[in-house]
C-alpha cells in the first residue's frame, strides 16, 4: 500500500514538474516602463507622468482574458492598469499607455524606494508570472518647507523647464532682479538686471529650485523644476 501511495506520489510530481516546465521558468511579466522616473532620475508630487507599459507572455500557455498590473512601492500599492480581453500567445508581447500617473505620499516615501510590478490574470491564479524590479527616488514637493509668496505678481513658464524660463511681469510693477534658490535656501544664482525676461538654466543640475523675483518694494517666490 505504501509503495503504490509512494508510486502515485512520484508519478503526480513528475506530472507537476513537466507542467511547469512546459509553462517555461518565467512565465508573463512586465518587462519594460517607458516613461517611469527610475534612479537615477526623480519623481515629483504632483508632476504628472505618461508610461507606457509592456507586457511579455515568456510561457507556453497563452492567455485569453484580463490581466491586472499591480505596483507596490515601499508604502503601498496600487493597480496600475487593466488589459481588458487581452489574447496573447506564446512569445508574444502587447503595450499600454497610462496617459496620466501621479506620485504620491500613500504610495511612495520620501528618498529611495524599491519598486516591485507584477502582473496577475484574471480567473487563472496559477498562471506563472515574473515581477519586474526597479527603483525610483521620491520627492514629496508638499513637504517642502519653503512655501510660495507672491506679493507680486509675476509669470514663470515653461515649468518643468530644460534650458530656460521666461520671466513676465505686470507693467506697472517691473521687477528689478531674480535669483534662482536651491530648497535648503542657498543662493545658485542671480540675475541683475533682468533684461528681457529669459533665464538661462542649463548649467543647473536636475532638481528642485525656488525663483525668487523682486521689485522695488515686493517679492515673489515661485517653485521650479529643472529637467534634463
Amino acid at each position: 500500500m505504501k509503495k503504490a501511495l509512494m508510486l502515485v506520489t512520484i508519478s503526480l510530481l513528475a506530472g507537476w514538474f513537466s507542467l511547469i516546465r512546459a509553462q517555461g521558468s518565467i512565465g508573463l511579466k512586465v518587462t519594460q516602463m517607458a516613461g517611469y522616473p527610475v534612479l537615477p532620475d526623480t519623481a515629483y508630487e504632483g508632476v504628472s507622468y505618461s508610461v507606457t507599459l509592456k507586457v511579455n507572455n515568456n510561457s507556453n500557455i497563452a492567455i485569453n482574458g484580463g490581466v491586472n498590473i499591480l505596483l507596490k512601492a515601499d508604502s503601498g500599492s496600487v493597480a496600475l492598469t487593466s488589459f481588458a480581453g487581452l489574447v496573447l500567445l506564446p512569445g508574444d508581447s502587447t503595450t499600454t499607455l497610462i496617459q496620466t500617473y501621479n506620485f504620491d505620499t500613500q504610495t511612495y516615501k520620501a528618498g529611495n524606494n524599491i519598486v516591485v510590478v507584477w502582473p496577475v490574470v484574471q480567473g487563472a491564479p496559477a498562471f506563472p508570472i515574473d515581477s519586474f524590479y526597479t527603483q525610483v527616488y521620491f520627492v514629496p514637493l508638499a513637504s517642502l518647507n519653503a512655501p510660495e509668496v507672491e506679493a507680486i505678481k509675476f509669470a514663470m513658464y515653461p515649468n518643468p523647464a530644460t534650458s530656460e524660463l521666461k520671466i513676465v511681469a505686470s507693467s506697472d510693477e517691473p521687477l528689478e532682479y531674480v535669483r534662482i534658490l536651491m530648497p535648503d535656501g542657498r543662493q545658485m544664482t542671480q540675475y541683475l538686471p533682468l533684461g528681457d525676461g529669459i533665464i538661462d538654466i542649463r548649467r543647473l543640475n536636475p532638481g528642485i529650485y525656488f525663483l525668487e523675483a523682486s521689485s522695488k518694494n515686493r517679492r515673489g517666490v515661485k517653485r521650479f523644476i529643472k529637467v534634463n
